[in-house]
């Protein structure tokens, strides 16, 4: 790989990489490294820039929920032109609040952008806020909260934005029972509180929008410590964005319960829906090996099972479906505790935690390409966050210690230019 050089573009630090001629690895869809997305290294530690991120249109959104630029972990969130690495907006908090994690979540479409703050205090105490802004201008347009406050909430913690329509998360809401959750659907247009969505299966502790996910007249919510098929198993629940009418609840077809105390598979931890495809992540199965991880595939009108995808390089503990998203015919699927082996920490040995990401065929299965950072470091939870539109690929590192300690990290991907001259550099599929 060969740099071609660091430049400063409003306090954002964008390294872009050149793309020469790579070896095509398994499968049809080579993807190399475009450029990396940095935060400015002063006053940016712990930032944990890429927790959350879209791709809409050209533009990247990049959310570091502990940014602490102008006040404790108040946060902010990163707009990019993905062709130039240009920084197009800064957004922030209008409230000015401390402690709110804004960037938590992050939405992109068209000229709208929907940003969490599940920290947000309006009624109750962290009760959660979300922000929708102008992209073009950066004005913040709507100031959406909680319409059933009760205390810890998290409303915002998770965002889904598609036209004139905003979904946003309630997931600790105590409305329906003790953190049963909700998720509020809202007029992008005029900020109006549209429909609130309930758990149809509620159970104590379900984390009910916990993952949200809109598109056309569908809405998918997970709750992905929902009880109804063990302790801890999740689910997720398809809805008719324009009736609010429950179509499926899909169940995790491989369920384990490997600790009938603790947390189990999170069947509905991430979540994504395109056309007729719906995509859900479960983290933490332990169908291979403990906490390996699975996401699995299907038909969001018949609501059948097409298929499970489970981690090509299992070791134990990788958390794959942490994120989860898919367009056309490829499925990408986050995998960010993934290991290379074991580091020192604190004085005891850990396991590594570089983070991977993997993409499949939608239609066969099939394993098409292992995405990894450059360079791998321990710890950086490579996949945390991803997404892919027109053919571009963002994969969020929060945990990078580029430039400083957890300031975070983004890397964009896209497919690869052959030509008959070999790079003058190393291959990035050896």
């Amino acid at each position: 790989m060969r740099y071609q050089g660091f430049t400063s573009i409003h306090g954002i630090v964008a390294v872009v990489a050149s793309i020469g001629c790579y070896h095509q690895p398994v499968g049809s869809y080579p993807f190399a490294i475009d450029s990396m997305l940095r935060l400015p290294s002063i006053n940016s530690g712990d930032a944990r820039l890429g927790s959350s991120i879209d791709v809409d249109g050209g533009r990247v959104l990049i959310g570091a929920p502990r940014d602490d630029i102008t006040g404790p972990l108040r946060g902010r969130a990163y707009l990019f032109d993905i062709e130039t690495s240009l920084l197009i907006q800064t957004f922030e908090d209008p409230s000015h609040d401390l402690l709110v994690y804004f960037g938590t979540s992050v939405a992109i479409d068209g000229d709208r952008v929907l940003i969490g703050n599940p920290g947000g205090s309006v009624f109750e105490p962290k009760s959660g806020r979300a922000v929708l802004f102008d992209a073009s201008t950066g004005e913040a347009l709507f100031l959406f909260q909680d319409p059933t406050p009760t205390g810890n909430d998290n409303f915002g913690y998770a965002v889904a934005l598609n036209g004139n329509r905003a979904l946003i998360g309630d997931r600790k809401d105590n409305t329906m029972g003790p953190l049963v959750g909700q998720a509020h659907l809202f007029s992008a247009t005029n900020g109006d509180l549209l429909h609130t969505f309930n758990d149809p299966t509620p159970t104590e502790g379900d984390i009910f929008g916990g993952a949200v996910a809109i598109e056309g007249n569908r809405i998918l919510i997970g709750a992905p410590e929902d009880d109804t098929n063990g302790k801890g198993v999740g689910q997720a629940h398809l809805f008719d964005a324009n009736t609010y009418e429950s179509l499926w609840t899909f169940d995790d077809p491989t369920p384990t319960v490997f600790d009938e105390y603790g947390v189990n598979d999170l069947f509905g931890c991430s979540v994504a829906i395109k056309g007729d495809r719906v995509l859900i992540g479960a983290k933490q199965d332990h169908s291979i090996e403990r906490t390996t991880g699975q996401a699995h595939l299907f038909d969001a009108s018949s609501g059948a099972l097409l298929r499970t995808f489970s981690d090509p390089t299992p070791a134990g503990g990788g958390f794959f479906g942490t994120s989860v998203d898919l367009e056309g015919d490829i499925v990408l699927v986050g995998e960010p505790h993934h290991s290379n082996g074991q580091v020192q920490v604190g004085g005891f040995s850990s396991n590594s935690e570089e983070g991977q990401t993997h993409l499949f065929d939608l239609k066969t299965g099939e394993h098409l390409q292992t995405l990894e950072a450059l360079p791998k470091n321990p710890l950086d939870h490579f996949g945390a966050s991803v997404a892919i539109q027109d053919g571009w690929i963002g994969v969020g590192s929060p945990n990078s210690d580029h430039p400083v300690e957890n300031a975070g990290l983004v890397t964009l991907f896209r497919p690869v230019v052959f030509s008959s001259v070999e790079p003058e550099s190393w291959n990035l599929y050896e």
